[in-house]
């Protein structure tokens, strides 16, 4: 069904728009360069950005709303901004101006344990009180989980060490990735763009990912922090950054889930077609008056 789509679009120019099916889940780490953006299609429809990369990227972000995620009306149901860098927040103006945001969501209102769910998915943020004493405002970035099925998203934003602490002491934390009868299938979203104080070895152990995506850019050489990207794969994680494999998404379907990554946009063909109807309308008119 997939590929049968996908050729569809593009040979008929609509644009690579295939990832979204009904009570599904796709999550979207989208390529912003140096910057984060996730967008999530949730199961019942809702849309929820996290983040929305810089000004600079605003662009790309939109292209791909518009070519990948197509919002009903030009609703988004969520956006999340994670702390006030504008790596992180440099669209907001742009995407308030061109979409109906239903509800906007920052640091400066979330509170531990602020839930979003349904009987299909939840969705907590992990915000610490006092995270806001904390003079570096990367560790102001909640920790976001969501849960779907036997999956579980983290989403970190530029939370480093501290927040990652503050996060395995709390009881909700412990309660989603305690002991369970289920194994879950846990997907990272590595902080601060795979910076060296992300991720620490008992983060990772408390979480227990099968997958780590960073999202990152060519601005910085050091990123990401190689000792990091080692730490991650000594425990067998699978690793993937935005800049190896650019848009980097995960179509979850039940128990299953699929990935895809590297995606560019076909060309248009919607034109052409239109062109070579026209030319052969007029090519049978032709013929026709000749009779």
């Amino acid at each position: 069904m997939l590929g049968a789509q996908r050729s569809y679009f593009y040979w008929f120019g609509s644009g690579d728009k295939f990832v979204y099916f009904d009570n599904h889940l796709a999550v979207h780490f989208v390529d912003v360069r140096h910057g984060d953006c996730q967008i999530i299609q949730l199961p019942d429809g809702k849309i929820m950005v996290i983040d929305t990369g810089s000004e600079r990227q605003w662009r790309r972000v939109n292209n791909y709303i518009q070519t990948r995620i197509k919002p009903r009306n030009n609703v988004i149901d969520y956006v999340i901004i994670t702390h006030p860098h504008e790596d992180h927040n440099g669209g907001l103006s742009n995407l308030k101006s061109k979409y109906t945001v239903r509800n906007f969501i920052d640091y400066n209102v979330m509170y531990d344990g602020k839930e979003i769910s349904t009987s299909s998915y939840r969705v907590i943020f992990h915000a610490i009180p006092e995270c806001l004493i904390f003079v570096d405002t990367n560790e102001w970035s909640p920790i976001i989980t969501l849960e779907y099925s036997n999956k579980v998203f983290i989403f970190t934003g530029d939370a480093g060490f501290p927040t990652e602490n503050l996060f395995m002491q709390s009881e909700i934390a412990q309660s989603i990735f305690g002991e369970r009868e289920e194994p879950l299938k846990t997907y990272l979203s590595v902080g601060h763009h795979g910076s060296a104080n992300s991720s620490s070895i008992d983060f990772i152990a408390f979480v227990n990912p099968c997958y780590a995506v960073i999202s990152v850019g060519t601005q910085f050489a050091t990123l990401p922090n190689d000792a990091l990207v080692q730490r991650l794969e000594n425990n067998g994680i699978q690793v993937y950054s935005t800049r190896d494999t650019g848009d980097f998404v995960v179509l979850a379907y039940g128990d299953n889930d699929t990935h895809f990554y590297g995606f560019t946009n076909p060309i248009n063909l919607t034109f052409l077609w239109v062109v070579l109807l026209l030319l052969v309308f007029f090519g049978c008119f032709i013929v026709w008056s000749k009779r």
